[in-house]
């Protein structure tokens, strides 16, 4: 969680200084649910990723 929240602050500070993104309420909250949405996608690849790889490897000491 606090990886996620570094990110988007980081994420609003070189948008909003690069004059992509609005610093008003609407605009952060917009983009607050499309980080989090894409930030939960990604952790669900990860995890998927990692079970993959566990089953790999038991598998293969298991031989």
């Amino acid at each position: 969680m606090v990886n996620f929240g570094s990110q988007f602050i980081a994420f609003l500070l070189i948008g909003s200084l690069l004059g992509i993104l609005p610093l008003n309420v609407e605009g952060i909250m917009i983009n607050l649910f499309l980080a989090w949405g894409l930030y939960s996608l990604v952790i669900r690849v990860r995890r998927h990723e990692l079970n993959k790889l566990a089953l790999a490897i038991n598998k293969r000491l298991s031989n």
